[in-house]
């Protein structure tokens, strides 16, 4: 157990890293800028991404190279913060190689399923390498489902995804797979901390994860809808949502049911209380605003770490959104909307 002087120190730690974020004058410069050389200019000169950035030309560099390397931040954040906290760090450490293993392999499926595994490379974050045994560089060359389980072999994922194998003249399913990388990502997070934190740190990182989950479902399941896809199969098998609930919005026979059914539960009752954009980004915006109230009201360092982890994440996807918004052109109004930031109306809306 951690002294309170420990405690205070870590959590002391946290905050000072949080105090250095993307504030909402960055965002507001960086959207005003007219090419990815000017983001990188001003991310490398006027925000915490400058030492990512320190020995590159930014004036060279394209859209692909600056969205890896600002997510270089993520795992060097990661390791400084694990140093303070060894039993917290570890399970911290694992879950988010996971989760980047995760979205490395969805990434290449999607190619895979277009049609061109090949295109891969141009977003591939090679400095992943060193903290994944996955052969990220094999995934490249894929040419069908076989080959790409062959490049997973001796993986936790390959025998998994093996049952995801289509058959001939089949698509992949995509929301399947997704479910399946999902949930085992989840169930870790969940076993990590029953195993390893006290029960009132424990109560607090579930309810974050947990609201996160149960908006990831509704949205999940109301985005199947619209694609009129397969649904009961892309649930996650994680959430507070009642089954009764979850199993009437998959039979729904539209969005507008599947909204009507999610507001008679305790979560979607509070999805009225503030506005939103797009439903897609509900997820996101429910994690952020629970990230930010756990950093500033939690006592427990595991919680605050946990929480700045998640905040990083999202403030690196916000980034990754305004270079590829400035590399296409895309309206500065519109590519606002598509920012997860500070909640319009309440604070903690979960």
């Amino acid at each position: 157990m951690l002294s309170k002087y420990a405690s205070n120190v870590i959590s002391a730690k946290v905050r000072a890293m949080y105090g250095g974020r993307i504030s909402s004058r960055d965002y507001n410069n960086l959207i005003a800028c007219r090419t990815v050389s000017d983001v990188a200019v001003y991310l490398k000169n006027h925000t915490h991404y400058h030492d990512e950035l320190a020995n590159v030309n930014e004036l060279g560099i394209n859209r692909n190279q600056l969205e890896n390397l600002i997510r270089k931040k993520l795992f060097h954040d990661l390791e400084s913060l694990c140093r303070y906290e060894i039993s917290t760090g570890s399970g911290l450490t694992e879950y988010t190689i996971a989760r980047t293993e995760i979205e490395q392999i969805i990434h290449s499926l999607m190619y895979l399923a277009g049609g061109n595994a090949y295109g891969y490379i141009y977003s591939l974050p090679m400095f992943f390498n060193k903290r994944t045994k996955i052969n990220l560089m094999g995934l490249v060359s894929v040419k069908n489902y076989d080959e790409f389980l062959g490049v997973l072999k001796g993986s936790a994922y390959e025998p998994m995804l093996a049952k995801h194998r289509p058959e001939d003249g089949q698509d992949l399913d995509l929301s399947a797979i997704e479910k399946t990388l999902y949930d085992y990502l989840y169930g870790k997070f969940f076993d990590a901390i029953k195993k390893n934190t006290p029960s009132k740190v424990r109560a607090e990182l579930s309810e974050t994860l947990s609201a996160y989950i149960d908006y990831s479902n509704f949205v999940r399941i109301v985005r199947l809808k619209r694609n009129g896809s397969k649904v009961k199969s892309a649930v996650l098998n994680y959430g507070t949502i009642k089954d009764r609930y979850i199993s009437q919005m998959c039979k729904a026979e539209n969005e507008e049911q599947v909204f009507s059914i999610m507001e008679h539960t305790n979560r979607g009752k509070k999805i009225k209380n503030y506005k939103y954009n797009y439903v897609d980004e509900l997820p996101d915006r429910v994690l952020y605003n629970k990230c930010r109230s756990n950093i500033r009201f939690s006592v427990h360092p595991a919680v605050i770490m946990f929480s700045y982890i998640f905040l990083l994440q999202i403030e690196i996807q916000n980034l990754t959104t305004i270079i590829e918004g400035v590399r296409y052109d895309v309206n500065k109004s519109e590519l606002e909307n598509l920012l997860i930031l500070k909640a319009q109306k309440r604070e903690d809306v979960v």
